[in-house]
């Protein structure tokens, strides 16, 4: 599947962004140099002013905090 299919085929719920918010986009496989750019252009084209982080080939990310 190209990076535009997986645009295109993604299910999108309405956010509300709230300023210095980051989006993570996660994708189960691992992307080749040219999808991770197509993507990478399409929401910055789409979302300027939004901060983005794309995790791919089923990566996951946490913080844990310890309670003080």
């Amino acid at each position: 599947m190209t990076a535009a299919g997986l645009l295109d085929t993604v299910e999108v719920e309405r956010l509300a962004l709230q300023p210095g918010d980051i989006l993570v986009f996660k994708c189960p496989m691992r992307l080749s140099d040219a999808e991770y750019t197509e993507i990478y252009e399409r929401i910055k084209e789409r979302l300027p002013d939004t901060e983005a982080m794309i995790l791919e080939g089923g990566m996951d990310i946490a913080v844990l905090r310890a309670e003080p």
